[in-house]
């Protein structure tokens, strides 16, 4: 059953991500034609904006599914591989 619904997670996420990054990139065409400096600036603060909640997205899924694995890793290998899985945790820096 969680099998099921990390998949139906993965789906809605592939989804929605993919309709905040079309929305993105038809925006970068329109950003051309704009002449003021200050206006262009502003457009641009909200496309990295946006980027950036794709991003937070995209990390909230990735510790999701790490916290995820260190739980399955403590509960087969309590003592073994728990070292690993909390390095990974512990090194992911969301952004990259």
């Amino acid at each position: 059953m969680a099998h099921q619904n990390r998949y139906e997670a993965l789906q809605i996420e592939a989804v929605s991500s993919g309709r905040k990054n079309a929305a993105v990139e038809m925006k970068w065409a329109d950003l051309l034609y704009i002449d003021i400096p200050q206006e262009l600036y502003d457009q641009l603060l909200l496309q990295k904006e946006a980027c950036q909640n794709i991003l937070e997205g995209k990390d909230r899924r990735i510790r999701e599914f790490l916290t995820e694995l260190r739980n399955k890793d403590e509960e087969y290998c309590p003592f073994s591989v728990v070292a690993f899985s909390t390095l990974v945790l512990t090194s992911f820096k969301p952004g990259r």
